[in-house]
Parts: C-alpha cells; structure tokens; sequence
C-alpha cells in the first residue's frame, strides 16, 4: 500500500534550545496516482508572480518578427532560449486608463490596471489607486499559507522623492503599499524562523550558520526517509541540499571589518563592493530562497522589483557606468547600453525561471504550476510611452494559460492580459480594471 503523508506535514526537532519546523517540498507521497492531484483530492496549488523591471526596453531588439508558435526570439529574449516553450511573449497592449505616457502612471497601469492617485500638487508624487493585482491573487489563493504574499526586492537604486508609485511593486491598496524586502539574511530568517536574538542583534542559528539548521530535523528526516519511496527519497536529498547551499552562500558573505574591541553587529548579507550593487549576486540568492518558498508551500504568491521605475541601477556588469533611468535618455542612435542593460536584466529572470522549471512537482514541474507575469513601467525610457507593452508570461498555471507562443495584439488593452492571468490562477473576478481600462474579458488565445 502506498504511504501517504499530508501537504502541510513539517519535520521537527531542536537546535540550540530553539524548536524547529521545517516544511517540505511535494513529495510522491503527497499525491494521486496520477501526480496531478494531492492525495486527499485537493488541486495541487497555482501561484502567481510579479517580475518587474524599470525604464522598458528596445523594441526594436524586442518584439519577435513572427507571431504565433513558430516564432524566433530577439536578441533581447535570447536569454529564455531554454524555456521558450513555458513563456507566452505579449506584445501590442497598452495602458487604457491614463494618459498615454509617464512611468507613473505605467507602473500604477500595467500592475493595478487603475490611474494613479496624486499625493501633492506635485504631479511627479504619487502612489496607487487600488491593489495590485498581486495582492487581488493572495486573497483568493494565498489565504491559506503561512505568508499571504512575499515582496522582494533586487536593486535598491529606487527613486525614492515621488511617493510609492516608484518604490513598491505590491500595494493592498490606495496609499498602502507592501515594501519590498531587499535583505536576504532577513528574508531567509522569515522563511526558517527558529533562532533565537542575541542582545548584540544577531540570530544564533542563521549568523554564520557553523551549525546547521537541517541538523536540528535530522531524526525527523530519517524517519521520513525510511517511511517513502525512492523517487521522494531522492527530492529530499536535492530539497535539503538545496537548503545547505543557500546556508553556504549566506556564511560566506562579506562580514564588516570585526578588528575592534566590539563585537561586529550583523552586516547586510551582499553589500556593494567599490560602490557597486551585487545586483546578480543577490538575485541568484533571492530567487533560490523563492523557489523554496514556493516549493514549500510557504506562499503561492510573490513580486519581486528587480530595478525600479526612473532607476539610477548601474548594470556595471554589463559594461555600463550610468544609471539605467539617464542612459535611456542621453545614450544616442540606437542606444546599445541600453540594450545590453535589458539583455543583463533578462538574465536575471531567467535565472530565477529555469529553477523554478528544475523542481519537479507532481507530473510537471514547478514553473508548470505558475502564472508569472514579467513587465516593466514603459515600452522605451527615453519615450515615456505606454503602448506597445512588453509582457513576458512564464508557466501554465497548471495548464490554464497557452505557452510557447507569440500573441500579437495590436492596441489591445494590458489589463485583458492581467484578467486572464488572474482567473488562470484560481481568482475568480467577473472583471478588472478601473475606468477606461476596465475589461471583463481575458485576451484571445491566452487561456486554454
């Protein structure tokens, strides 16, 4: 008979004094026969996602020549050759409900399909209107897990003087947005709580990690391990694994000079060396951490603001020396910096895209079982225009959404796109979308 264990089972123990729950990764023992189901009957979960990046692109060296399934990537979709078949690029929409340009009110647009709501008589200051989208996601799916939503955040060269518009991918609504996370120590302590706070600030169990916290659940995991089959016996190890070298990464970070009669407070986990953002380092580190989470069932709902609207990101790494939000207005011709920040920039996503595809879940994988929308605040920066919208969609939703395909819709509205997504997920709206950007209809040939 098949051994069968429940989705929120936890492994146990203590380490230090402290009590420690570890969740679990989907297991075989999970689900049905048919590994689509959990074993009670229940669906297996669907998340959603926000990748966002500021100042748009090139699109020239964006939009495919062809549409349909038989379509060839862009020099700046190259970098998601090996997903392509998980990816649906949309291309064609626009913002309805606002003026026609601004990064403002392309944030406010594109994430919460509403206009944006003035702070001041500044008409640069101002925050959102109504919810993002991500946050209309966590109240139909995200109910249940120990975090309703995760914000994350990448680059923190954010314009901070203009209210939240430009700051915070994810608002619950007008004036309240959810800021985003930019400490990996600190996202990983909320994801394996457990230590305890010494006086100085650190935390016993996650400071340098000479002990590991896997250690503390060790008895639990044999137990389990004994207890499943082969195939879940190996996706522990890889889970666990998995966890030790997101320990090792963390360990290693540069700790502040500690030549000193006083104990060294705890550092940032990646800081900037010679003035320069780790912006890669930290997103390797942050999309390993969401993918745990993820695969965890810790939360089914997540944004991540890699670089902000009106940005001063330095992509260095890419040979770049200006901010992103100038070099999109001063470069000339062509702009290949600018076109080189974007290529960098998708880099990034796909990283955290590909690891999502390299955890199986049930039959699939769990990209599978995402619905990820990747977007950005303009088409072009030096333009300011709200047209022409760069959309990336990544994941099925557990075989609601088309993949593989380029969707060519020509002045269609964004916030169709955004409804689909939504009702492919599990949140159920007869509508979305405020005022002239209003829709109760998905996009054609995006849902299955």
């Amino acid at each position: 008979m098949k051994t069968t264990i429940a989705r929120r089972m936890l492994l146990r123990g203590s380490l230090g004094g402290a009590t420690l729950a570890m969740a679990l990764p989907c297991l075989e023992a999970m689900l049905d026969g048919n590994g689509v189901r959990l074993a009670h009957g229940a669906d297996l979960p669907r998340r959603l996602g926000i990748w966002f990046w500021g100042n748009g692109v090139r699109l020239s060296k964006w939009i495919p020549a062809a549409a349909g399934q038989n379509y060839a990537l862009t020099e700046e979709l190259a970098p998601f050759a090996r997903v392509k078949s998980k990816m649906t690029v949309v291309t064609g929409t626009e913002i309805k409900n606002g003026t026609g340009n601004g990064h403002h009110e392309g944030v406010v647009g594109i994430l919460a399909g509403a206009q944006i709501k003035r702070l001041s008589a500044s008409p640069f200051t101002t925050t959102f209107s109504s919810p993002s989208f991500d946050q209309i996601a966590a109240s139909a799916i995200g109910t249940s897990t120990k975090f309703r939503s995760l914000e994350l955040g990448i680059s923190r060269r954010v314009k901070t003087v203009e209210g939240t518009t430009l700051t915070c991918v994810s608002h619950a609504g007008p004036s309240m947005p959810n800021m985003p996370q930019y400490d990996v120590r600190t996202v990983f302590d909320r994801l394996f709580p457990g230590g305890s706070a010494s006086p100085r600030g650190t935390t016993d169990l996650s400071a340098k990690f000479q002990t590991s916290v896997l250690d503390g659940v060790l008895a639990d995991l044999q137990s389990l391990q004994a207890r499943v089959g082969a195939g879940d016996r190996q996706r522990l190890e890889q889970h666990f694994e998995h966890v030790r070298t997101l320990e090792r990464r963390i360990a290693n970070m540069p700790m502040e000079a500690v030549n000193t009669c006083t104990p060294p407070v705890r550092p940032n986990a990646i800081v900037d060396r010679e003035g320069r953002e780790q912006v890669d380092e930290v997103n390797r580190t942050m999309s390993d951490l969401l993918v745990l989470a993820l695969s965890c069932d810790l939360t089914r709902v997540f944004s991540v603001l890699f670089s902000g609207s009106v940005n001063s990101t330095v992509f260095w790494q890419a040979g770049i020396s200006e901010g992103h939000h100038d070099l999109t207005h001063k470069e000339g011709g062509d702009q290949p910096k600018v076109h080189e920040s974007t290529v960098f920039t998708m880099k990034q996503l796909a990283y955290l895209i590909e690891r999502l595809d390299a955890v199986r879940e049930g039959a699939g994988t769990l990209l599978d079982r995402c619905g990820i929308m990747a977007t950005t605040d303009v088409c072009e920066g030096f333009s300011h225009k709200i047209n022409e919208y760069p959309i990336l969609l990544f994941g099925g939703a557990g075989g609601r959404l088309q993949t593989g395909t380029h969707l060519r819709a020509l002045r269609e509205n964004s916030n169709r796109v955004t409804l689909s997504l939504l009702r492919a997920v599990g949140a159920d709206l007869p509508s979305y979308g405020q005022g002239t950007g209003q829709t109760s209809e998905g996009l054609p040939g995006l849902t299955l």
